[in-house]
């Protein structure tokens, strides 16, 4: 018999217990940086939860059926708090995103620490924070912030097990941390000639403003492309910058109004309804009506043409109220596609916000055979070369950044395989090709991962990129790009016909839907896609000195050229596609 453990689920070491057996709830409990201390305890970590293909489906149908179920509760709850009357739609539009966020998270925090109460020996609990702590943020980026802070999921636990009647919770103080998460936008500030230059750009273009002009904002296409586009529709060219509020405090009495139905559920179902209203954030609650105010202030279109962007979809609260106002006054919606997965794995589907709520999908090239997605091409490389021969010099191997704790399943346990076989793949390479390489390191990921520090322990005399270059500039003077998981990067790489090689484990071939595996089956018939670290490099260290005669071999450029042209399209007039589709 195994013997009983404290369950610790924080990397505060200050809550650690001293001289007792621990029981990590996961890998995010010991950073990096700390391991000289955390590897001398008499430490476990709890089995990961949700990555058995089985159980992540299962989670997936209930986030979908959740996510429905509680937005219709929720606009009709909404809709009586705030004394107005919108449609479902809108609110999908609103806060959808939030929405399906919030329910992933919880089916996460949920499942994995009741896992580890049933099927470990525990003989206490670990909690700090405060009773009078509130879970909910300012906005969706807020919530999407909190996520990374220690003081919000340890609040978040309490309330399971508060939830659940579990007594055995050993109560520790530690100073407050920052909520360093509670903030407005994900903007940065901007100083200089570059600003100087915006305000002299939007005093012009506000004098040639009309009231129906196209409304185009972060639509993901060169700059160069969206003055032709928007020159084409006959308006002068205009570039929307993001919008904030003055954020709004928490009231409880406001909260306590908002009520979902709990009767008839149990369980964790019973929990989610409960909670779901201390945590929603204050821009779609107390905020709500000062976003709405704001709104009428713009000086945006009041009859746009149509509305069309590839990214405000998610976190721009104030873009996403005026959007659903007019949308509900017959303004036409459209979205691009963001970047990968779209239209390839199989957990996305119709019920994203990007689908559901948009009246035209203009996707990279796929279609799924409705009027509703419109295949285009590759945004973001619209106006790049398309490289004809085997140009530049090394290898640059880019990097994965570790995503935050919103998934269903642990990611944490995902990231430590996915650096293992990074180290495989530079392990397995010829030392001369070695010399070449280039890591990219995500610049998002330096603080959280410890990337720089893992690397440097694996082999001090490797090359890398700290994140801090443009990406573009490291892979135009590259011969080869590696990506080593499946990235927007490869179908922008792959589209300029640029050398390039990717690999990631039959994990991520087990998610990718039947019609698009097909498709990365033929690159992987002529060694463009691989499913190990070890395949990837034993096949670059076969062509790494003749990489041309590999490249441009008629069998592997129709291959590519088929593959681009469903989930990488390049095409010649990328305004005049834009144009028919934006006005079709």
């Amino acid at each position: 018999m195994s013997k009983k453990r404290v369950l610790v689920t924080n990397a505060d070491e200050r809550s650690w217990p001293q001289d007792e057996a621990i029981l990590f709830l996961g890998e995010w409990c010991r950073p990096y940086h700390r391991k000289e201390y955390w590897s001398t305890l008499d430490a476990e970590v709890v089995k990961p939860y949700g990555l058995e293909p089985n159980q992540k489906l299962q989670d997936h149908q209930l986030l979908t059926r959740l996510h429905e179920e509680l937005l219709l509760e929720l606009s009709v709850e909404l809709n009586k708090f705030h004394q107005c009357q919108h449609s479902l739609r809108y609110w999908d539009i609103v806060l959808g995103y939030w929405l399906q966020r919030f329910v992933s998270v919880c089916i996460n925090r949920y499942h994995s620490i009741m896992q580890a109460i049933e099927q470990e020996e525990i003989s206490d609990i670990i909690i700090y924070g405060k009773d009078e702590y509130h879970l909910a943020t300012l906005n969706s980026y807020g919530f999407q912030l909190a996520l990374y802070n220690d003081l919000w999921n340890q609040n978040f636990y309490k309330r399971i097990l508060d939830f659940q009647g579990i007594s055995n919770t050993r109560r520790v103080a530690v100073d407050d941390e920052a909520l360093s998460f509670q903030k407005t936008s994900p903007l940065v500030e901007e100083k200089g000639f570059k600003v100087t230059l915006k305000r002299i750009w939007k005093s012009m273009f506000r004098i040639f403003l009309k009231n129906d002009d196209a409304f185009i904002t972060n639509s993901y296409l060169p700059v160069n492309t969206v003055i032709k586009l928007q020159l084409s529709l006959g308006q002068f060219p205009s570039f929307w910058e993001q919008q904030v509020t003055d954020s709004s405090e928490i009231n409880m009495a406001f909260r306590n109004k908002l009520t979902l139905a709990l009767q008839g559920h149990t369980g964790f179902e019973l929990f989610i309804r409960q909670l779901l209203p201390e945590c929603i954030p204050t821009c779609y609650l107390e905020g709500y009506k000062k976003i709405v105010d704001f709104t009428t202030t713009l000086p945006w279109p009041s009859k746009p043409k149509f509305i069309f962007t590839s990214n405000n979809f998610d976190t721009d609260e104030v873009f996403k109220i005026w959007t659903a106002l007019k949308v509900e006054d017959g303004v036409k919606y459209y979205v691009g596609q963001h970047g990968n997965l779209y239209g390839t794995w199989i957990y996305h589907t119709q019920h994203i916000p990007e689908y559901s709520t948009s009246d035209k999908f203009i996707s990279w090239g796929w279609s799924n055979g409705t009027s509703q997605v419109v295949p285009a091409f590759v945004f973001k490389t619209a106006n790049r070369p398309v490289r004809k021969s085997c140009t530049g010099e090394g290898i640059l191997l880019i990097e994965r950044t570790i995503y935050n704790r919103l998934a269903t399943y642990d990611r944490h346990y995902n990231q430590e395989i996915y650096q293992q076989e990074q180290f495989r793949f530079v392990s397995s390479l010829n030392q001369h090709l070695k010399n070449k390489l280039n890591i990219r390191l995500s610049y998002y990921t330096l603080g959280a991962w410890s990337d720089e520090q893992r690397w440097r322990d694996f082999d001090p005399t490797l090359h890398y990129d700290a994140g801090t270059a443009p990406i573009w500039d490291l892979i135009d003077k590259s011969q080869l790009v590696v990506h080593s998981y499946d990235s927007t990067g490869i179908l922008e790489t792959l589209s300029l016909n640029i050398p390039t090689i990717a690999f990631f484990d039959q994990f991520y071939f087990d998610e990718i839907n039947e019609e698009a595996l097909l498709y990365y089956e033929l690159l992987e018939s002529v060694g463009i896609v691989f499913r190990t670290a070890d395949d990837a490099a034993n096949h670059i260290n076969k062509i790494g000195d003749n990489l041309e005669s590999w490249w441009l071999s008629p069998e592997l450029q129709a291959a590519k050229d088929k593959f681009c042209h469903q989930y990488a399209r390049r095409v010649e007039n990328p305004v005049e596609i834009m144009k028919e589709i934006l006005l079709g």
